[in-house]
């Protein structure tokens, strides 16, 4: 009996999570553009890190697919419900061919990027607060996502652009203006800490909340990096919307922003995130978490900020409590 034999949709994220989610995910109206299934691994893989990919790697190996008869491979296939043509011995070629591109890419080899993945505008890119809200102000401060664009698709002139995700992620898709001047990385997410958050935060209002204290070291860096920078400021994650949705509440509030405004500006990302949200839930092993990371509606910032009101009095209160000085919040 080989791994193969064992493993279906029903019970896959135990042995093979990692590979599971890919064939799980593999019908043929998926990769039709592809020219191969190994192209559309890479398409998949997107924002892995290389620990992911050779665990993926591992899993190929622990089902003994070499070992097995084809039968036994068109089965395990349709039981994962990759629906690709199968018989003749072409569940094997395919399940072989994710292997070895997995195995390369583990390796090092560089993803292929494909022509619609490259935008030539940043689809979660605005005005903290909108444009009327900094009117008269002496920089402009935006807000946006990271993903593959030329620099034409920022605003010009941008004096700083402060990115605030890890450094594993800067280190898998590097900032397209990250060889600029500008360019700092501020990860908000204090590595101190251990965790992201608690175990016990799961909405993320919750979460949010938590990170107030949790990495108020990050959040005060990334505010010290606006208030020290002359010129209009670019504030950047990975969507957008959580690490960047933090610093874009607290600035707009205390810039005057309504609560309810703050929200709205929050929940605006979520038009921008439609393609992004689909892929993440294609290739998503755990359904609920990603539905709850994807949550985009103004309630979740307005809470947040009425919790820093009702505990610190106000947002520049908490500014204080983090560690800015006067002087750096007039600054903002």
């Amino acid at each position: 009996m080989t791994g193969l034999a064992e493993i279906g949709y029903e019970n896959y994220s135990e042995p093979i999570p990692l590979l599971g989610g890919f064939l799980e995910n593999l019908y043929q109206y998926w990769w039709d553009d592809y020219s191969s299934v190994g192209d559309y691994v890479d398409f998949y893989i997107d924002g892995f890190s290389r620990e992911e990919l050779a665990g993926m790697s591992k899993e190929f190996v622990s089902l003994g697919a070499d070992g097995a008869e084809d039968r036994e491979v068109d089965a395990f296939l349709r039981r994962m419900n990759a629906n690709y043509r199968l018989g003749s011995g072409s569940g094997r070629a395919l399940l072989c061919e994710v292997g070895k591109r997995v195995e390369e890419l583990a390796d090092g080899a560089v993803p292929k990027v494909f022509d619609w993945m490259v935008s030539s505008a940043l689809t979660n890119l605005r005005p903290v607060g909108g444009d009327d809200l900094q009117a008269g102000r002496p920089r402009t401060v935006y807000r946006a996502n990271t993903q593959l664009v030329g620099p034409e698709a920022y605003p010009p002139g941008l004096a700083a652009v402060i990115d605030l995700r890890r450094v594993d992620e800067t280190a898998a898709v590097p900032h397209p203006l990250a060889t600029t001047p500008g360019y700092r990385g501020v990860p908000m997410f204090d590595p101190s800490s251990g965790l992201e958050s608690a175990a016990g935060a799961i909405a993320l209002e919750d979460q949010y909340i938590d990170w107030l204290d949790r990495h108020r070291s990050g959040i005060a860096e990334a505010l010290r990096a606006v208030a020290a920078t002359d010129g209009d400021v670019l504030v950047c994650c990975s969507a957008g919307k959580d690490r960047t949705g933090i610093v874009s509440a607290l600035l707009a509030r205390h810039w005057g922003d309504s609560i309810d405004a703050v929200g709205e500006d929050y929940a605006a990302s979520a038009v921008g995130l439609v393609d992004r949200f689909a892929r993440e839930r294609a290739a998503s092993v755990d359904p609920e978490a990603t539905a709850i990371a994807q949550r985009c509606v103004p309630e979740i910032m307005t809470t947040v900020i009425d919790h820093v009101e009702r505990r610190w009095g106000s947002v520049d209160a908490y500014l204080r409590a983090i560690g800015l000085q006067d002087d750096e919040i007039a600054r903002l």
